[in-house]
């Protein structure tokens, strides 16, 4: 195993565009952290520091450039709950190889949503930090959204419980099953719809289960998460070291070593990254419509936006998650241009649909 004070060094990615964090991603950030002390959404002083200065809540504001302030702060909100109950849950705490007594933790909390007119869990701190987060969802968003919303938090539950399974039982998954499992883990699901709910985009259930649109926001998803999990290795390998990490499941699938599997990895985020701004180009090419030319630049944000904070973020670069030493990658920054013309498929089974798509 590689020391973790020794930097990975993490070649330029093709990231198009400049990102640019909502102008009041700050100010939302410390009334987040007030919520997360509200509700004490942490085990500990030291846990609770981590995520204060780990810049969890900001990774909201990064998301979406423009928004209100009401929605920007669901944002910053839902953010800080989930890397709190990633770490607690999932990662770090007693139940991250134990999938029967998450599952029971996530059912409480995945009620709490589906019925916010009453409290069901007083004591239950995440229901009802959660509960307090999906009123205001109701409130300033769409019933579409809020109908996703708690269909997006129930994929990424069942998610996180089929990899303490695998973490119970010392199983780590192949690429192609990786892939599967990261779309969904992190919050992924829920994340992936804020650039509709905080900027408000009038998105149709039609468009919704557009296949195109489906895999812009896969490809959304996954290019963002890979390119975290370069950012997160060494603090991963330090604190949990599970082998659910995309380097990891590079370099397993292919027998490589950790400089070798960091330029496949690469490729693989420059590769999917490529096909996503191609595929949405023709999307807002073929569509002629401008709530669909919204909803694709907003996830183009997203996406930009979500890959600078893992740059920035103390969470990653620094092993603690908070101090300025030592520091665990050093990247080359983004590309502004693809390195290769080639837009063919990734070998990846589960992922292969992106590229058989109708009208494309």
């Amino acid at each position: 195993m590689s020391d973790p004070t020794d930097l990975l060094h993490i070649p330029a990615v093709y990231c198009p565009g400049t990102p640019t964090p909502h102008p009041l991603t700050r100010e939302a950030e410390q009334r987040s952290i007030a919520y997360m002390d509200k509700y004490q959404l942490f085990w500990d002083e030291a846990q609770r520091e981590r995520l204060v200065h780990g810049d969890s809540a900001a990774v909201g504001g990064y998301l979406v450039p423009d928004g209100t302030p009401e929605r920007l702060q669901l944002a910053t909100d839902m953010s800080i709950w989930a890397f709190a109950w990633d770490d607690e849950f999932c990662d770090e705490g007693p139940t991250r190889d134990k999938p029967m007594e998450l599952a029971d933790a996530a059912y409480r909390i995945q009620r709490a949503m589906e019925s916010v007119e009453v409290v069901l869990y007083p004591n239950d701190r995440y229901a009802m930090a959660w509960r307090d987060l999906m009123l205001r969802v109701t409130r300033y968003c769409a019933p579409l959204d809020a109908a996703l919303w708690v269909e997006g938090a129930r994929s990424w539950f069942f998610t996180e419980i089929l990899k303490a399974g695998n973490v119970r039982r010392g199983l780590t998954p192949d690429l192609s099953t990786y892939m599967v499992i990261r779309v969904a883990t992190g919050a992924t699901p829920l994340y992936s719809l804020l650039p509709q709910m905080v900027r408000a985009i009038p998105v149709t259930p039609a468009m919704i289960a557009d296949r195109r649109i489906c895999a812009i926001r896969e490809m959304s998803a996954l290019t963002m998460n890979c390119y975290s999990d370069l950012c997160s290795y060494r603090k991963e390998r330090h604190r949990t070291g599970d082998g659910h990490n995309f380097l990891d499941v590079v370099r397993r699938e292919y027998a490589l070593d950790e400089a070798d599997g960091v330029l496949v990895a690469v490729d693989y985020i420059n590769r999917m990254m490529h096909w996503y701004h191609t595929l949405g180009e023709q999307v807002v090419r073929d569509c002629h419509d401008p709530v669909v030319e919204r909803y694709v630049t907003s996830m183009w944000n997203y996406t930009a936006g979500g890959m600078l904070w893992c740059r920035e973020s103390r969470r990653y670069r620094f092993l603690d998650g908070m101090t300025t030493d030592p520091e665990t990658f050093l990247d080359a920054g983004f590309l502004d241009a693809p390195p290769s013309d080639d837009t063919s498929s990734l070998p990846i089974p589960s992922i292969s649909w992106w590229w058989h798509l109708p009208s494309v």
